[in-house]
């Protein structure tokens, strides 16, 4: 069996790493645009139309929606990144690369070649290039609300808002956040 990228959740040892691997200070990997000032000054004006982050404020931005963590901030990849196209097995993420579109079995998304492995981070790239229509709009002002929902739990633990916006167990506080397809299928009340 061939490998395939990886899902966007995130289990139990992924996000202890992801947590362990962040600097508060100023996440990302130094392609992220933190905005190069004094620390003490705040520049979120300039963070939010670059999908960068505000040292000062501690708080980074996605897609216009503030992310007050740098794990969520970087789980999110609000910049996207390069793939080898060539390692990339599975059948329908060519196809959505090629139109700039979304796999769903992947829950990857391109852009201008790029990878997105949040549906936040692609649909606001989307809406950057002039791409998303009115039912993208939809879909990103529902992400944005998932993730102001996600956030709620900021004040417990930082890794809950990650799990909680991933659907997975936190590994500090031993709670289970359901997967969006969980909880959608809840609320409907099918059981799938």
């Amino acid at each position: 069996m061939r490998p395939r990228l990886p899902r966007p959740a995130l289990g139990l040892g992924a996000i202890i790493l992801l947590a362990l691997s962040v600097q508060p200070a100023m996440p990302h990997d130094g392609h992220s645009p933190a905005i190069a000032v004094d620390p003490a000054v705040c520049t979120c004006d300039q963070a939010v139309s670059v999908n960068g982050w505000c040292v000062a404020c501690e708080t980074g931005y996605v897609a216009g929606f503030a992310v007050p963590t740098p794990v969520l901030y970087e789980l999110l990849d609000p910049h996207g990144h390069e793939v080898d196209h060539s390692r990339i097995t599975c059948g329908t993420c060519p196809r959505a690369r090629a139109v700039d579109g979304y796999c769903h079995e992947c829950g990857i998304g391109f852009v201008g070649g790029s990878a997105y492995v949040s549906r936040l981070a692609y649909l606001g790239r989307l809406r950057d290039t002039g791409a998303l229509d009115k039912d993208g709009e939809v879909e990103l002002a529902r992400e944005g609300t998932r993730l102001r929902e996600s956030l709620r739990h900021l004040d417990r633990c930082e890794l809950c808002v990650a799990a909680s916006f991933t659907g997975g167990r936190c590994p500090n506080c031993d709670i289970h956040y359901p997967r969006r397809e969980e909880a959608e299928s809840t609320e409907r009340g099918d059981g799938s």
